[in-house]
């Protein structure tokens, strides 16, 4: 294969919209499940699920292309038969550690944001509210089911990074932890199995918190979780040893970012701590890229952004909060705890 050009990189990078399209088109309409069992031709897809049999198979040969479906001649067939390579097996929906949640959020939800991302440089309003018509948020509450995406795959993104969270939580001498934007709440679920002597608080958005309650009882964890639908630009529980916000803040712009650890400073018994639990901002991009994409992504779809150890610094001590340590998790996120300062910004 020849070396690709410095033109042929540009074409590829602009042409990455399509294979975003392609492969979230593949898990929104079920066409990945229906290559996850023994090689199929495309009109069997298409009969199967009434489909346009030319369509079926042109879109078959896109996601052969992108290594993610493998065709072979099959005797007493004229047409290829189609199968997922090991690539495609993690777009399978009942795959432990699937992408098809991420794929089908990334083409409903992210797609049309980053497709207005000229708009960000105004500043008057996120790229996704000029496509959508309204902020993210809004949009997830008027339109349930895009929430029920949005939490389903925030509960899986979550589950694969919390052993190193919950490892990395010194829950000595605490009684009460208090989950802030905790979603489905994997968070509070998984530190409640480890340490059975806690007693938790799920609080997040009233639709939010009646999904996660219902798993909470699935789990047998309803009686040590209460679950509370909140603002928490203005009103967070009170009483608790630990609070926590994992990956809250970065939604956020610096503003709204003060008003959330406002309510959390005027909650906070003057002995508890504060967990917030980001990444950081790299200084240079190539520290981690993965980071600096994330804050660009902020800026298309949410408003928020990605910020430096001394940017939440900052917010934290205009917040009435002082930064005591940083805990390390061995991972792409850190727990940066913090406690009242004595003084109520």
């Amino acid at each position: 294969m020849s070396r690709e050009s410095p033109q042929q990189l540009v074409q590829r990078l602009i042409e990455g919209y399509r294979q975003t399209a392609l492969v979230g088109m593949a898990c929104q309409t079920g066409l990945i499940g229906e290559l996850s069992g023994k090689p199929v031709s495309a009109a069997e897809v298409a009969t199967r699920r009434d489909w346009s049999p030319t369509a079926t198979q042109r879109l078959l040969r896109g996601l052969e292309l992108m290594g993610l479906v493998t065709s072979a001649a099959v005797d007493g067939s004229k047409h290829p038969h189609y199968a997922l390579t090991a690539a495609g097996e993690w777009l399978v929906a009942t795959v432990p550690g699937s992408q098809s949640l991420y794929a089908r959020l990334s083409l409903d939800q992210y797609l049309p944001g980053w497709s207005r991302i000229a708009v960000a440089l105004t500043g008057e309003i996120t790229p996704f509210e000029a496509a959508c018509g309204t902020p993210i948020w809004e949009y997830r509450r008027n339109h349930p089911e895009a929430g029920e995406l949005f939490n389903a795959w925030l509960f899986q993104q979550s589950s694969s990074v919390i052993d190193r969270i919950v490892a990395a939580c010194d829950v000595t001498g605490v009684r009460r932890v208090v989950d802030l934007g905790g979603g489905a709440g994997a968070l509070i679920v998984a530190l409640l199995q480890s340490s059975p002597q806690l007693q938790g608080v799920l609080a997040d958005q009233p639709a939010v918190v009646d999904q996660a309650r219902a798993e909470l009882q699935r789990l047998g964890l309803a009686d040590r979780c209460e679950t509370r639908g909140i603002d928490f630009f203005e009103e967070v529980p009170g009483d608790g040893d630990l609070y926590l916000l994992k990956s809250v803040l970065h939604d956020w712009d610096d503003g709204d970012c003060r008003r959330i650890l406002g309510s959390v400073r005027k909650a906070m018994p003057q002995q508890s701590r504060l967990l917030v639990i980001e990444r950081l901002l790299p200084e240079t991009p190539g520290e981690d890229p993965q980071t600096v994409w994330l804050d660009l992504h902020m800026l298309c779809v949410t408003g928020g952004r990605e910020r430096t150890l001394a940017e939440y610094r900052d917010l934290l001590a205009q917040s009435g909060l002082s930064l005591r340590r940083v805990i390390e998790t061995g991972g792409p996120f850190r727990l940066l705890e913090a406690g009242p300062d004595g003084v109520l910004p």
